[in-house]
Parts: structure tokens; C-alpha cells; sequence
């Protein structure tokens, strides 16, 4: 299986975040996608599809996939929410996006591969995550249906769920880290791998004993901080990137694609 991960990609009414236009960048991304890797089994776009979280923000991205993505054999593109989302305004648009029976925008893809699951981590307003006892539930439920199904499980989700120190930004990770670990540590036989966004760096490493990877953000990257300042350096010129996912019987491979070096290098 093949998978595309895009993450952060901010959509904001055709105005530029950090020097850089966040549509024109999505589509340069979708582009570059569609021409090598028209081949991929789906899309995932984990989190912070829009800047602001305005129905036209929604409407804006809706159209892009639409015209973009409609014919290719990976539409529609699997989504989830993150902090720069409005759960409500997204649902108004992307009403197709499935959700659990609390109105959270997660749910459950069934793969050869095994259990796709996409968590909801959104709190509307705020920067950092939350997964409150009503999602911890839900989740410890599918899990546990992986996990007597012999099924591998694959998380998606927005903030990444543990403490990274070369983040630069502090206090706008997952709230219940404590108890979003133990759940973790109980499945982690069944969970081979988890990919999230929100830090806009590519990171990989190793979790409670369950590899994670995440891509840059498509429009305004950043660079590893380890001064623990609070500072985070974001620019358009630090290679914006999406990831390919690579899933079969023996290996999980996670390549980077850093589409504008590739646009500039077939010049």
C-alpha cells in the first residue's frame, strides 16, 4: 500500500503566511503528486487544513480537491482536524468526513495492510491538543477490535502525542500525554506506526517502543530549535515537503519528498 501524508497545509483565502502562499503551494504539492505518484493507494491530510478555520476556507479546499484530485483513483482524500480547524465549520463543508457518535471527526479505515485509524486532537481555539476521556474511550474500543482481529493498526493524528525538546514551541502538544501513553503502551503490539503533523519538521523516531514519523507543512516550514525558548523559526524557504508511505508484509518504509527541489531540480 501507498500512501501520500500532507500535513499543515493551511489554506487562508489566497493570502501568504510566513512569505509564502498557502494555495499555491498546496497544488504545486497535489501536482507534484499526481505526477509521481499517481500510483498511490490514498491521501492523508492529518490536521490544520485551514489558517483560520472559516467556512470559505473549507469551500476553497473542497474545490481544489475536486478540480485537482477527481479523477485520480486515491479521491477523496482521508482528512482530519487540527488546532488551526473549526470542527463545526468543517463539518458544514466536508460532511462526508466520517465522525464518531460524540461528533469528532475520527473513524476507522479497514486496508489490506490493517486498520487505518484518524484521530481528533482539535480543540477549537486553542494551540495545543486535547483528547478528553470520550475519545480515549472510542479509541481504547477500536483497538481493542484491531487487536482481536490480529489486525495492525496505524494511527494518524494532528499534535504529536509525546514531548519533543527540538520542537522550539512549548505547552501546544497533546494535553493527556499521560493518558494517551498508557493507552499506547496497552496496544502497542497492534500499533505499527504513528504519523502526525502539527511541528511543521520532519521528525522520525521511536515512541514507547512504536516508530512515528511527520512531514514539514506544505507552505512554512521549520527548523529544529533545542534552546527551549519558546521560539519556533518558521520560513517558506526551508523545503515544505509531503511524505509517501510505503506499507507491505515485511517493512513500513516513509520516504520525503520536498516537492519545490524536485520542481526546481527538472527545470
Amino acid at each position: 500500500m501507498k500512501i501520500i501524508q500532507l500535513t499543515d497545509i493551511h489554506l487562508n483565502e489566497d493570502k501568504k503566511i510566513k512569505g509564502s502562499n498557502p494555495i499555491v503551494r498546496f497544488k504545486k504539492a497535489i501536482n507534484h503528486i499526481l505526477l509521481k505518484h499517481s500510483d498511490a493507494d490514498k491521501i492523508v491530510i492529518t490536521g490544520d487544513l485551514t489558517h483560520g478555520g472559516k467556512v470559505v476556507h473549507y469551500e476553497e479546499l473542497k474545490n481544489i480537491l475536486i478540480s485537482e484530485l477527481k479523477t485520480s483513483n486515491f479521491f477523496p482524500p482521508h482528512l482530519i482536524i487540527g488546532n488551526h480547524d473549526n470542527r463545526k465549520n468543517f463539518r458544514k463543508i466536508f460532511k462526508e468526513t466520517k465522525s464518531d457518535k460524540n461528533g469528532f471527526i475520527q473513524y476507522v479505515i479497514k486496508t489490506e495492510v490493517g486498520d487505518l485509524i484518524f484521530l481528533d486532537t482539535n480543540l477549537d481555539g486553542r494551540d495545543e491538543g486535547h483528547y478528553c476521556t470520550k475519545r480515549q474511550k472510542w479509541l481504547i474500543n477500536q483497538l481493542s477490535k484491531s487487536k482481536n482481529s490480529n489486525n495492525n493498526v496505524y494511527l494518524f493524528m494532528h499534535h504529536n502525542p509525546m514531548f519533543l525538546d527540538g520542537f522550539g514551541e512549548i505547552n501546544i502538544d497533546l494535553l493527556q500525554k499521560n493518558e494517551f501513553k498508557k493507552i499506547l503502551i496497552e496496544y502497542r503490539k497492534a500499533i505499527k506506526h504513528i504519523f502526525f503533523g502539527h511541528c511543521h519538521l520532519n521528525l522520525s523516531g521511536d515512541y514507547v517502543g512504536i516508530p512515528f514519523s511527520a512531514p514539514n507543512s506544505t507552505n512554512h516550514a521549520t527548523i529544529p530549535n533545542f534552546k527551549g525558548n519558546g521560539t519556533t523559526f518558521y520560513s517558506p524557504d526551508f523545503s515544505p515537503n509531503y511524505n509517501v508511505i510505503k506499507i507491505n508484509k515485511d517493512n513500513l518504509t516513509v520516504y520525503t519528498e520536498n516537492f519545490l527541489i524536485s520542481e526546481y531540480l527538472e527545470k
